[in-house]
Order: structure tokens, then C-alpha cells, then sequence
């Protein structure tokens, strides 16, 4: 979250409208419709994750109160998510290098 939400920014629940799948050089994306009451009316935002949403999920949104429509959407995905991602990643590069290289013996790794 930027330090411009500290700075009186409110928090509300969104809930997801509709969420559209697309590829991605590493798997597969999400762009998320979703929607949000603030001072009495309805607005609405998007954002594009890597993480699974359903349609009628709730979530949390902030809002500039001055500007209602001005929203951020933040998931607090934690850091071994990624960290998890990239060592698989290259879990999977050693191994199929080691197949496709036969001639390599990991006893000779010292």
C-alpha cells in the first residue's frame, strides 16, 4: 500500500463482479471486475492478479474519501508465495536440464 493511503484514505468491502482469465509469459493471469459502496453510492474498479478470484468474493478496497471513484484494490499476498514460485521454477530448469543432459552425475557435483 502506497504511503498516500495512510493519509486519510478509508477502507470498505468490494465485491467481485466478474473476473476474465488471460495468459501470461508465466501462467495465467486474472483481471478482476469488482464493486464498492462509498458515502452512499456505488463505484467500481479493476486490477489485474495472479491469484483466483470468484465472482461475488469480497475483498478489501481503498477510497479517497474526497474522490470516492479514486480506489486502490490490495491483496496482502505474502512473500513466500514468490518465494515458493521461484524455487520451483528453478527446481524444474536443474531438472530437466539434468534429463536432457544425461552425462551430468550429481556425484560429481562436490
Amino acid at each position: 500500500m502506497g504511503a498516500d493511503l495512510k493519509k486519510g484514505w478509508q477502507e470498505t468491502k468490494g465485491t467481485v463482479s466478474s473476473v476474465q482469465e488471460f495468459s501470461t509469459r508465466v501462467g495465467r493471469g486474472y483481471s478482476v471486475v469488482f464493486t464498492y459502496k462509498a458515502d452512499g453510492s456505488w463505484y467500481g474498479g479493476t486490477f489485474s492478479t495472479m491469484s483466483f478470484y470468484q465472482q461475488g468474493e469480497s475483498l478489501p478496497v481503498f477510497y479517497d474519501p474526497t474522490d470516492p471513484e479514486n480506489n486502490n484494490f490490495q491483496r496482502r499476498e505474502g512473500i513466500m508465495r514468490w518465494v515458493y514460485i521461484v524455487f520451483f521454477t528453478l527446481l524444474g530448469v536443474v531438472a530437466i536440464y539434468l534429463m536432457l543432459h544425461p552425462e551430468v552425475k550429481m556425484t560429481n557435483l562436490r
